[in-house]
């Protein structure tokens, strides 16, 4: 009686004179350091008569026989049910919004001791764990886990509606949201569906212009404290970094990192790759380069599976596929997921800098990458090749989509109007404009509207009388290339386009694409007169004639006039049998 005693006496008092001999750690009583030594050995002597799963110690083992007996303590807010009353009052804590554990670093606030210990990692920057394959340090042991399934490329987390499988679990939540959510929050102003109402909320004063966060040291105002939280480190930034490029304006907390920086203005580029003879500054940019050549892609997205040399590539990609755009532009207020596209379309559209000319046509750029696209405009340089069709392409991007969209059939998209398909976001976008009728670009000249802008540029060539494109057969003009091409095919007699059903071949994609519409037997354009209905529109202005008894078209022969030239061709015909 009297050893326990003094057994509860060191307790209390905190001593712990009984130490592990592998791991340091001390305990006060010697039956703690048994059981925790079993951590070390392996050694798992309880296990659940039900399903066999073998435990170090006996409390452990009685926590887990509640998951067999069933969840006894339901949630009264949400229904959720837990086998534990200590399990229910930690969950209950996140209905209530009870964060009584704060941390003193950053003020930031949690339910419970376990989320603080793991946040407070972040601040001491310790990353004890590390990859053993890339060398990526973490803070957190679960974390390297999740890491370590993108090396593996093992999916253990499965959509139950779809079976798409993902590497992660937040991953998967955030498929389940963003595509078999019945749930979706609409805005009220532009239409747009949000999966989470946070991202709702916070889009929303993109329209109600509500900034109640404001900076203390620049008195600038945000919508989120998120965002101002990334503007404040700018200026605890640049408290620290003294150190100021005078080319750039810069800044720099070291001496090594602003000599480093100084490499770029001297433009000298002494790393170079031996495959292709591409000069880099970093050796790391030369290291990720070479993972092109070797054809190495470890990193995976695991909602569409396109694959990446490096991290950062992915972490990038990611944000294509999240519904959160944080970085907005504060002259145009147009938002953009990635930061490099918003810095893109900054010096695109808003800066006057544009230093890179071309020769041939004046025309300027802002991007050096922008200028060299351009000049195989002039060149006709073709370097990227498909490998299954030969085709050739200016830019590896317009490649890429090819591949995508003409052999792979990947078409991702789906209009909701017609249910049509596309290989790229954009082309839908444009697409649903066809439906709405909105026509935004017009011409200077002749007010005629287009839906992209790229359609009024290719206009404007018609009223500006310039045609450097000739037929070397019948020598007739053309202002565009694409142009010239299409004539040519009535010299050749070329019908690239035929008709999966009935195997009808045209020299024009629209010639195709009206003629598919006799199949699908939607007729929508009808005659305001007698109501006779039709596929196609130019039938349609054909049979108008009809009530108007227009006649435009007279034989050369005998001047008969006639509302078709169809029937005019089928005249002639008549007057050539006669000559014959």
């Amino acid at each position: 009686m009297e050893e326990s005693g003094t057994q509860s006496v060191q307790i209390n008092s905190g001593t712990k004179k009984f130490s592990c001999n592998v791991c340091s750690k001390g305990f006060s009583a010697l039956g703690n350091l048994t059981i925790h030594m079993r951590i070390h050995t392996g050694e798992k002597a309880f296990s659940c008569d039900v399903c066999h799963k073998s435990f170090t110690d006996k409390s452990t083992l009685n926590k887990h026989k509640n998951i067999h007996s069933g969840p006894k303590f339901p949630c009264k807010f949400c229904l959720k049910r837990f086998s534990m009353k200590t399990s229910l009052t930690r969950h209950m804590n996140i209905h209530l919004g009870l964060k009584k554990i704060s941390c003193d670093v950053c003020s930031k606030r949690f339910t419970r001791k376990e989320s603080l210990i793991k946040h407070k990692k972040l601040h001491s920057g310790l990353k004890e764990f590390s990859c053993n394959i890339c060398s990526e340090q973490f803070s957190r042991k679960g974390t390297l886990a999740s890491h370590m399934n993108i090396h593996t490329g093992l999916k253990k987390f499965s959509c139950d509606v779809c079976l798409t499988s993902f590497t992660q679990k937040s991953h998967l939540n955030e498929h389940k949201k963003g595509v078999h959510s019945a749930t979706k929050c609409l805005c009220r102003f532009c239409n747009k569906c949000f999966s989470r109402r946070t991202t709702l909320t916070t889009h929303m004063k993109t329209h109600t212009e509500k900034t109640p966060f404001f900076c203390t040291g620049c008195h600038k105002s945000f919508s989120s404290p998120s965002t101002l939280n990334k503007h404040a480190k700018r200026h605890s930034e640049l408290k620290s970094k003294k150190i100021r490029c005078k080319v750039c304006s810069r800044r720099f907390s070291e001496s090594g990192g602003f000599k480093r920086h100084m490499i770029i203005h001297s433009g000298l580029k002494k790393l170079s790759c031996d495959v292709c003879s591409k000069c880099f500054y970093w050796k790391q940019d030369l290291s990720r380069h070479m993972k092109i050549h070797s054809g190495l892609k470890e990193f995976s997205c695991d909602i569409c599976s396109k694959q990446f040399v490096a991290k950062e590539y992915l972490r990038i990609h990611l944000k294509v596929h999240s519904e959160l755009r944080e970085h907005c532009c504060e002259i145009c207020l147009k938002s953009f997921k990635c930061k490099g596209h918003l810095i893109r379309h900054r010096t695109t559209v808003h800066s006057d800098l544009k230093k890179f000319n071309c020769d041939v046509c004046a025309k300027c750029f802002s991007h050096k990458k922008s200028f060299i696209y351009h000049m195989r405009t002039h060149t006709g340089e073709k370097q990227f090749s498909c490998s299954v069709c030969q085709k050739s392409f200016s830019t590896k991007e317009y490649l890429h989509k090819h591949i995508k969209a003409v052999h792979e059939g990947l078409k991702e998209f789906r209009c909701d109007v017609c249910s049509k398909c596309f290989s790229d976001k954009s082309n839908l976008t444009i697409h649903k404009k066809t439906h709405t009728g909105e026509k935004p670009f017009s011409c200077s000249v002749c007010h005629k509207s287009f839906i992209e802008n790229k359609s009024v540029k290719r206009h404007m060539k018609i009223h500006s009388g310039i045609k450097l494109f000739s037929c070397n057969i019948c020598s007739k003009r053309f202002a565009r290339k694409e142009s010239l091409t299409i004539h040519m095919r009535s010299h050749t007699g070329e019908k690239p386009f035929s008709c999966s059903e009935c195997h009808k071949s045209f020299p024009y994609q629209s010639g195709l694409r009206k003629h598919r519409k006799i199949h699908s037997g939607f007729k929508e354009f009808s005659c305001v007169i007698c109501l006779k209905c039709f596929a196609q529109k130019d039938n349609m202005i054909k049979h108008m004639k009809t009530h108007t008894q227009k006649k435009d078209f007279s034989c050369s022969v005998c001047h008969k006039s006639f509302s078709r030239r169809s029937d005019l061709d089928m005249h002639a015909k008549y007057h050539s049998a006669l000559i014959e």
